[in-house]
């Protein structure tokens, strides 16, 4: 509701996104309440004070100077220019699932590789792919050997999301919806594996233990993402600047 207000927005950095939400519901309530009581008091011919406007004003205003000392007062020391290009390609639902059988990458690679080339040489510093953009697994030889062609026309850090499936010493393996880190070539990679899944878009919660989901589900979720363990930041060398991940439902 305060996306719009650069002055009443700044006190996100004290009481978060939630405690700023706070700000707009408790101010609309009040005025609904003071609408109320004053045409139930004016018709009885007696006005009255209420704290709750009161506070609500106040709160209002404190928000709005608090603002505008932040932003007066906001300095960057030292900043950091990065040149970054995000990539989308506009990719349906449809069109994902219903590739062609015998090749079925072709079309959407094609896409992000005519996006890439058209900008390779303009000197990014990084590109970024939206989330499992790519049909395929990071591991694969062909997602790597397609990789690598991209990462070969410039230098450039290439920023993707994509599954990652790592197999274990049982034989067993781990699914993630991941994010990887690449420049120069594929195999010199950071990555980070989501943590905080989509309950029922990418894990059915207690699929065993209440076997009536996974009867409801289990077509449209045959198997579940696992979640990952660490939060450690991507790192860039040129620009020196460290990528906080976060993937699409940790926002």
């Amino acid at each position: 509701a305060l996306h719009g207000s650069t002055h009443l927005r700044q006190a996100a950095d004290l009481v978060g996104v939630s405690g700023l939400a706070f700000l707009p519901v408790f101010f609309s309530a009040v005025m609904v309440s003071t609408i109320a009581r004053f045409a139930l008091e004016f018709g009885k011919g007696r006005l009255r004070p209420h704290l709750d406007f009161s506070v609500a004003l106040v709160l209002l205003i404190l928000t709005f100077f608090y603002g505008v000392h932040t932003v007066q007062n906001h300095r960057v020391e030292d900043p950091i220019t990065l040149r970054a290009l995000l990539e989308q390609g506009n990719i349906s639902i449809e069109q994902r699932y219903d590739l062609d059988p015998d090749n079925p990458q072709s079309e959407i690679w094609e896409i992000y590789d005519n996006l890439t080339n058209l900008y390779a040489d303009q000197n990014y510093d990084l590109i970024v792919w939206p989330e499992t953009c790519i049909p395929a697994t990071f591991f694969a030889a062909d997602t790597f050997r397609y990789l690598n062609s991209i990462l070969a026309r410039g230098d450039f850090y290439l920023l993707t999301g994509i599954e990652q499936v790592i197999l274990q010493q049982d034989e067993d393996a781990e699914v993630y919806n991941s994010m990887v880190l690449m420049r120069k070539e594929a195999y010199s990679y950071q990555d980070y594996q989501k943590i905080h899944r989509v309950p029922f878009g990418e894990y059915i919660p207690f699929r065993h233990s209440f076997p009536i989901f996974a009867w409801a589900l289990g077509n449209l979720i045959p198997e579940d993402f696992d979640p990952g363990l660490s939060r450690e930041r991507l790192a860039l060398t040129e620009p020196s600047l460290q990528i906080i991940p976060s993937i699409c439902f940790e926002d």
